[in-house]
């Protein structure tokens, strides 16, 4: 049976779905199932306008079980949110139990988005203005595309997420170009790619499996969970295997990348930019038999960017930090993260003003301890045209304060074709205050004879200033 749901009215918003279209009331669905059908949306433009296999638009509380979407091609011309099971929610959003599976899933903007903050694709749930918490769900077999600027496996925008025991399994998320027009050369922070979120306020995750994941395209921030993070209050039990990022920041309909927009953002193997988290709140993670490229700022086997801003949370779309007060504040720790035959390449261009690679993170501004943890039978390189310093480290590109304790860097390839900074351990580490230091405890470069650069090499330090190192 195929169904086909169209609204074509170019003027007025449309809330379609293959179950429910639209309800402003607490709804539950419970074991409501879209199978075999095409679901096809037109709607000029709106803030809550959602297409989805299950239910398109929900203002009140929701509660999904054992719901499934399963062989639906889901098209959103210029439509504000396409998901697998639910479109858009404006309050507290629970599913449970629920899949999504060899779907196609597109989001165009067209005329319609005049908004950079508007234009979700995702596998499951295209935005949650408040709380969504996913349980015991997968997203499978799926195609995700869209020229917008949120693409994700699982939920492609969300105040604060919860995920529990989820799976994004041989998925493939793509962008087809930046669209002409007033918003073409918005902030670069939106056009975010994610295996379980693009963008997410607030995030407390544990037990996910990324699995056979491929991004390609143009995203400013991308990652293997998650593109961008305002703050991260756990993430643990995390495996990402066999991902595939190929990323050029800018337009992929630009065939010579030297006409390329400047490239910047951050992207990695597990969340693409950081802004702060909670004490403790990394733990037990894993990115394994995978491949990172791109021109970013920052490339990164776990970890793009880390900060630890002090943020004031506004809405799902904008996160407000002081930028006058970039202190380091509470400490950030990484525990037991893994990085195992993960090979990364940034193709930095000359008009780049940074380019770095780590095997955790490329870029560090926390007060940040890495402790038990391994890179290992890995490749990282800095690449492209040698002009300005780009850093590359076993660990980490660029870092302000840290400690790294009984870890090792081992069986890697580090390369830097740039004049930058190359070390077995970190790239450079450096301070403006004197509290600022990198200091190792049992941190060691074993079996890594490849350690290449233009200038400030070392086996475990390129470049330091208040280095405290303990063997």
């Amino acid at each position: 049976q195929v169904l086909y749901i169209g609204n074509n009215n170019s003027f007025n918003a449309g809330n379609v779905a293959g179950i429910l279209g639209y309800s402003s009331s607490n709804t539950s669905l419970v074991d409501c199932n879209a199978y075999n059908s095409l679901i096809d949306s037109f709607a000029q433009y709106s803030y809550n306008d959602g297409i989805s296999g299950v239910a398109g638009s929900i203002e009140g509380n929701v509660i999904m079980k054992n719901c499934n979407a399963d062989n639906l091609t889901i098209n959103g011309r210029s439509c504000g949110y396409s998901a697998g099971m639910l479109g858009y929610g404006k309050s507290d959003i629970n599913i449970i139990d629920s899949s999504v599976t060899d779907s196609e899933i597109t989001s165009s903007v067209g005329m319609g988005i005049k908004d950079k903050y508007f234009g979700c694709a995702s596998g499951m749930l295209g935005i949650s203005k408040t709380n969504a918490t996913i349980v015991n769900s997968k997203v499978e077999s799926t195609n995700i595309s869209g020229q917008i600027f949120k693409l994700a496996g699982m939920v492609a925008s969300a105040n604060k997420l919860n995920v529990n025991n989820a799976t994004v399994k041989d998925v493939n998320i793509s962008d087809t170009g930046i669209f002409a027009g007033t918003y073409a050369t918005a902030d670069g922070a939106y056009r975010t790619r994610g295996g379980v979120s693009a963008y997410t306020e607030i995030l407390n995750a544990d037990n996910l499996t990324v699995d056979n994941l491929s991004i390609s395209g143009s995203g400013t921030c991308v990652g293997g969970i998650s593109g961008v993070v305002a703050k991260v209050e756990r993430l643990s039990n995390a495996t990402v295997n066999k991902l595939r990022i190929d990323n050029k920041t800018g337009s992929v309909n630009e065939v010579d990348e030297s006409s390329i927009r400047k490239a910047n953002g951050s992207v990695a193997g597990l969340i693409g930019d950081v802004l702060s988290v909670s004490a403790n709140g990394i733990s037990d993670n894993t990115v394994k038999n995978s491949t990172i490229v791109t021109n970013s700022d920052n490339a990164a086997g776990a970890f793009g960017t880390i900060n630890n801003y002090n943020l004031t949370h506004s809405n799902t779309d904008t996160t407000v930090y002081d930028s006058n007060n970039e202190t380091l504040s509470a400490e950030v720790i990484i525990n037991n993260c893994k990085i195992q035959n993960v090979n990364i390449e940034n193709k930095n261009l000359s008009d780049v003003s940074v380019g770095n690679v780590g095997g955790i993170t490329s870029y560090n501004k926390a007060n940040l301890t890495i402790k038990n943890s391994e890179v290992i039978d890995s490749i990282m390189k800095i690449s492209g045209e040698i002009l300005n310093a780009k850093h590359i480290g076993g660990l980490l590109g660029f870092t302000y304060d840290v400690l790294v304790k009984d870890t090792n860097v081992e069986n890697t390839e580090i390369t830097n074709n740039t004049e930058g900074t190359t070390g077995g351990l970190a790239g450079s580490a450096y301070y403006n205050i004197d509290e600022y230091q990198l200091t190792t405890d049992n941190a060691n470069v074993i079996n890594c004879p490849h350690i290449s650069g233009g200038t400030h090499i070392g086996q475990k330090i390129g470049f330091g200033k208040l280095v405290d190192i303990t063997e």
